[in-house]
C-alpha cells in the first residue's frame, strides 16, 4: 500500500550512474531512503537527516533495476523504480 505517492517529488538522474538525488516533500524530511535490488534485498539505506534533498552514492551498485523507497516510522510511504547503468 502506497500511502503518499507524491512524497518523492524528484529523483534523478534516470538512469542513475554514480550519484542519485532524491527530493522529498517537507513532511517527510525525517524519513529514510531505502534502495532495494530486483530480488527485494535492501542494498542501501540512508536517513534524510531533516533535509528535503539527499545525494546518494550509488557508484558501487551493479547495473540493473532498483526500487527506491521512502520510509517513515517503519512504513513505506512511496516507492519508485529506477535503472542503474555504468
Amino acid at each position: 500500500e502506497i500511502l503518499f505517492p507524491n512524497a518523492i517529488q524528484m529523483m534523478y538522474p534516470s538512469p542513475m550512474t554514480e550519484t542519485l538525488t532524491v527530493v522529498v516533500t517537507d513532511k517527510f524530511k525525517n524519513g529514510s531512503i531505502s534502495i532495494s535490488d530486483i530480488e527485494g534485498k535492501i542494498v542501501l539505506q540512508q536517513n534524510m537527516s531533516n533535509q528535503t534533498e539527499s545525494h546518494i552514492n550509488v557508484d558501487f551498485l551493479k547495473q540493473g533495476v532498483y526500487t527506491v523507497s521512502l520510509i517513515e516510522h517503519s512504513k513505506i510511504i512511496t516507492s519508485k523504480k529506477i535503472i542503474k547503468t555504468n
